[in-house]
């Protein structure tokens, strides 16, 4: 009897370690999101510089090749920051697709404007723009990004649509997306576990999804796709009722986010709903 109470007490002594570990985590994370968003203008002048420098660029661009770089360039800069002059670029690039008559830059160019579409919430609009895409003369990783960008759109469409009889719809067909990325990548790679998480997440399956994101995010990868797998794995997280788990997660997306001045994320916004519903805050400064 003695020890079953010693080894409950030793368990209960573990898990306030644990909690007031994660609490200092979250605190410590909190203070660098403030100290970064009391910068946030200076990585705007960053971001507008790097803009700058790849614009410079484009007097030495003398042939439709060369352009094609430059324009792709600067949408890739300007993607998650302006999406009016990711939109103009975008349609600088296609034109010098078509110019260039190279069928795989032309589908590309597609995907591209794809994204600008549905991230501006034309899903129409977007899923238009991807059905004209011809998945022949892609390469396996443009294939996976119209493949998970159709998943994204109809995903989003399901959300912004509510009613049941088109949510089911959307959301049905977002899946077959998905399951042709599982079907198409090698299990374990960064695209098989990308699909693979987004698919349990929808499915409200939150362990599968957990462990998925969690293998995710130690590939390399862009500061955007690490934001939004940060923010995913959140999201699966607190819906799993595990907000010690999910807040740092998501205090990390919203770091990066705003390092890299991406202007389109809502990762700051959760945070500050989440904060609110347990009664902390941001720095004024922080929200504005």
């Amino acid at each position: 009897m003695r020890l079953i109470r010693l080894l409950i007490l030793i368990e209960l002594i573990l898990c306030f370690n644990i909690t007031a570990h994660a609490q200092a985590n979250t605190d410590s994370l909190l203070n660098k999101l403030n100290t970064v968003l009391e910068n946030k203008d200076d990585y705007v002048t960053i971001k507008q510089e790097a803009i700058t420098r790849v614009k410079s660029l484009l007097g030495g661009a003398k042939s439709e090749a060369q352009k094609y770089v430059v324009y792709d360039m600067l949408f890739e800069q300007y993607k998650s920051f302006v999406q009016d002059s990711a939109y103009v670029y975008c349609k600088k690039l296609n034109t010098c697709a078509y110019l260039l008559k190279d069928e795989n830059k032309i589908n590309n160019a597609r995907i591209k404007m794809g994204f600008i579409l549905v991230s501006a919430g034309m899903f129409k609009e977007g899923s238009d723009t991807l059905n004209k895409v011809n998945v022949k003369y892609l390469n396996d990783k443009q294939r996976y990004q119209y493949l998970f960008l159709q998943t994204r759109c109809y995903f989003d469409l399901a959300d912004f649509d509510h009613i049941d009889d088109y949510y089911n719809q959307y959301s049905a067909t977002g899946l077959k997306y998905c399951d042709s990325i599982l079907k198409q990548n090698k299990p374990g790679s960064y695209e098989y576990l990308s699909a693979l998480g987004l698919k349990y997440l929808r499915t409200h399956n939150g362990p599968g999804a957990s462990v998925a994101y969690n293998k995710l995010l130690k590939f390399k990868q862009t500061y955007q796709d690490s934001a939004i797998n940060y923010s995913c794995l959140s999201f699966v997280y607190f819906e799993m009722g595990k907000p010690q788990l999910g807040m740092p997660l998501l205090i990390k997306s919203a770091i990066i986010d705003n390092i890299h001045a991406t202007k389109e994320s809502v990762a700051l916004t959760n945070l500050a709903n989440h904060l609110f519903q347990q009664g902390g805050m941001l720095k004024q400064h922080s929200i504005i």
